[in-house]
């Protein structure tokens, strides 16, 4: 039935069940069906006789027979009904945990639509932001993330649910469909009132925030980088099994001291050879050109941007030339040959396209990748949710311990409104209260750099964890 009626998508629903703990049981060769409900169609009657002999909780169909039957049990829903009753139960206050803990005054469900986004966050929602905020203001998150690489799918029997969080992060055409179709709710008389900090602060973005009907239905986040805090490294990236590393036993995974997040090309390299004789199934590396040429001049401390209707740029010397016409060039398209023919990258690994790269990567038969490649985020999210060990993590790439500017700092972008209060949140002035408050001096401090002593020390400048 699920091929006949969702052709590409039996696989996820294998996923789910085999997830799912299960008992499973068996229809009697003989079995006396006039004890049991009649059914319309004959061929219904022993499973339905079956469910009620064996105690099953909830018959979950589709089928408008079962539907209309009245029995003690089992319960029989359709798949919207148990969703629509998970979410109701997962976004229920969180209770004391023994430990006599205050409890936040209110809390908000939040759903992260997103792949990437997702992959940001504690496995277990422990993130010490979110603690901290909770802290400041009594307010605490129900965070749920998303648990496919089918985003939109997902999203999509969300929304047939009938039943939404408070708050969603979604973006592309889903986020279009939602506002389209009433699921969010505009924000602009909600600003006025009772987001005073966000209007002084973030006010010269919302015109990029606004959709063609001069609404904003979303807010996006202010990243910046203040010399104060922190270095933004976000590009200047490697991404590692955590799984791997472990059984590799390497001493900078549980990041116990500041510069542990920092990973040499040296120390990189290294960890690949050991992966090719450890793992000899397994690929060291994946890549996508461009992005690694980035990465390997931002390894070197040089600063990179793409500008507006121009190539890409690389400042060095005291000015700003083409990353093609970068005195380093040479040196790094050197080390990618070398690296591909001595095997840490698949054959042909520069024409890889998504599919193939997810595909890879969603197996387990990759190390690391060097920069980001595409296919990455929704991999990583479907791993994680299988075993959170198996999730590629971050370690910024430098050439040398020495180097420890790798962007410009001061950096700032506004991100997409992707973040919305649906139509279904019953207090929509607390959640935009919420959201003034963090673009407040003190909220954006600690969303931007996290908790002094914590994720930062002043004045070094140094990234904890």
């Amino acid at each position: 039935m699920v091929e006949r009626k969702f052709p590409g998508k039996r696989k996820f629903i294998d996923r789910f069940f085999l997830e799912l703990p299960f008992e499973l049981v068996y229809t009697p060769k003989t079995l006396d069906l006039d004890e049991f409900p009649e059914m319309r169609d004959a061929k219904d009657a022993p499973i339905l006789a079956t469910a009620i002999m064996e105690s099953v909780d909830i018959f979950l169909t589709g089928d408008k027979d079962f539907l209309v039957k009245e029995v003690d049990m089992p319960d029989i829903m359709t798949m919207a009904a148990i969703l629509a009753a998970s979410l109701l139960a997962g976004c229920g206050a969180k209770e004391d945990g023994g430990d006599g803990a205050q409890q936040p005054d209110q809390s908000y469900s939040l759903y992260i639509g997103n792949a990437w986004t997702a992959t940001m966050f504690d496995a277990g929602n422990k993130d010490v932001v979110l603690q901290e905020l909770e802290k400041k203001t009594g307010i605490s998150l129900d965070v749920e993330l998303v648990k496919s690489s089918d985003v939109n799918s997902e999203i999509n029997v969300m929304l047939a649910s009938g039943d939404l969080p408070d708050l969603i992060v979604a973006d592309g055409e889903t986020r279009t469909q939602m506002i389209r179709d009433g699921y969010v709710i505009a924000l602009d008389d909600l600003i006025e009132k009772c987001a005073p900090d966000m209007k002084k602060n973030l006010g010269f973005v919302f015109p990029e925030w606004r959709e063609r009907d001069g609404s904003m239905y979303g807010v996006g986040c202010f990243v910046w980088n203040d010399p104060r805090y922190a270095l933004n490294l976000t590009i200047n990236t490697v991404q590692i099994r955590y799984d791997m590393l472990k059984e590799l036993g390497y001493d900078k995974l549980d990041r116990e001291e500041p510069m542990q997040s920092f990973i040499t090309v040296d120390e990189y390299m290294g960890l690949l050879a050991q992966v090719k004789e450890k793992y000899p199934e397994v690929y060291p590396a994946l890549l996508s050109t461009e992005q690694a040429i980035e990465v390997l001049l931002k390894a070197k401390g040089l600063q990179c941007v793409r500008l507006p209707d121009s190539t890409y740029n690389v400042y060095e010397d005291g000015k700003a030339v083409s990353v093609f016409g970068s005195k380093y060039m040479p040196e790094i398209i050197t080390f990618l040959n070398e690296f591909c023919r001595d095997g840490y990258a698949p054959d042909g690994v520069t024409a890889f396209k998504e599919e193939e790269n997810q595909a890879l990567l969603a197996q387990g038969k990759v190390f690391s990748t060097l920069s980001s490649v595409s296919g990455l985020d929704a991999a990583n999210a479907a791993l994680a949710a299988e075993n959170d060990e198996t999730r590629f993590v971050y370690f910024y790439l430098v050439e040398s311990e020495e180097i420890k500017n790798v962007l410009i700092n001061g950096y700032a972008a506004a991100e997409g409104p992707n973040l919305m209060i649906t139509k279904d949140c019953k207090d929509p002035e607390g959640v935009m209260k919420f959201l003034n408050y963090c673009a407040t001096e003190e909220g954006s401090t600690i969303i931007g750099a996290g908790v002094e002593g914590v994720t930062y020390t002043t004045p070094h400048r140094v990234i904890v964890q």
